[in-house]
């Protein structure tokens, strides 16, 4: 629970206070089950019905709202949902309590260097000439192949996966399952059989990259994956071999993107969408729920 007082969320958030700043708010909640104490937003006009009716305490809204006047306290923002999210982060997640330091359980080979304030927890692997930058986070059953660089404030949980020579930016988020620098799935069909081409890339994500549960990432055959900073991508993504998002790009669920695929900055995929192989995509393109690309955008 949070202890904090509309006014005081007004000051540290860059709000306009409407009502009473001493409206004391000790947790969040949604529109409809919003109680006495809570918090909530309203993102547009679209839902702005829903004022009349909530029994939150404060509502943050957007500027282009005229809000009732039934006695709640609004708080005016320029981006009611990023200013939500900053509140939630601020108060309501808490910190990850850490022990701090690499557990005698963990295997890690003399050749890695880690940072200040890392956290390894038990059974993690790490292989030689890693580098795990400062106040990483590495959970149990993870393992880190040779020559991996993590940079700084990076979270991996349980049972993530990276292979030999991936690199990760700073702030990464990786979540459960998690697979970077699989080998990519390329075969040549010949009369006697599948013939396979070693894949001998790498994968490079960028700073404050999250991606979700049991997605993976291959290398390239020859030169990088790439996933720009910034980009987002949801539980059970693929991303084939050779593949370059660009900046703050989103993958929704099941999203299949084929190998060396190109995309801009700000892409987004809907759960679903597949791209075929040598697709470029530019920037500011949305691709629908199971939609299919099979040609340049």
């Amino acid at each position: 629970m949070m202890n904090v007082t509309a006014g005081e969320l007004g000051r540290e958030f860059g709000l306009e206070v409407l009502g009473d700043g001493g409206c004391r708010l000790t947790q969040a909640a949604s529109l409809d089950e919003a109680g006495e104490g809570s918090l909530t937003f309203v993102r547009s006009a679209k839902y702005a019905k829903g004022l009349e009716t909530t029994k939150a305490s404060a509502v943050i809204v957007p500027k282009e709202i005229e809000v009732p006047r039934n006695g709640k306290t609004y708080l005016v923002a320029e981006n009611p949902y990023v200013s939500f999210a900053a509140v939630i982060g601020r108060y309501l997640i808490p910190r990850r309590r850490t022990r701090g330091g690499v557990h005698p359980m963990a295997c890690v080979a003399p050749s890695v260097r880690i940072g200040s304030d890392v956290t390894v927890e038990p059974f993690v692997m790490i292989d030689e000439d890693a580098v795990i930058g400062d106040r990483c986070v590495i959970m149990s059953g993870t393992r880190i192949g040779r020559g991996v660089i993590l940079g700084a404030d990076c979270l991996l949980h349980a049972n993530v996966v990276l292979e030999e020579g991936s690199r990760l930016g700073a702030r990464v988020i990786l979540n459960p399952g998690v697979v970077i620098g699989s080998e990519g799935f390329g075969f040549d069909q010949t009369a006697n059989g599948n013939v396979k081409l070693p894949h001998i890339g790498t994968v490079e994500v960028g700073d404050d990259v999250e991606i979700g549960a049991n997605t993976t990432v291959d290398r390239s055959s020859l030169g990088k994956t790439i996933i720009g900073s910034g980009t987002k991508i949801d539980n059970l993504v693929q991303i084939g071999h050779g593949v370059q998002l660009g900046r703050h790009n989103v993958l929704c669920a099941q999203t299949g993107i084929a190998g060396s695929v190109r995309t801009g900055d700000r892409v987004i995929f809907a759960s679903r969408a597949g791209v075929r192989d040598h697709v470029s995509i530019g920037s500011n393109v949305t691709v629908g729920p199971t939609a299919g690309v099979t040609k340049d955008l």
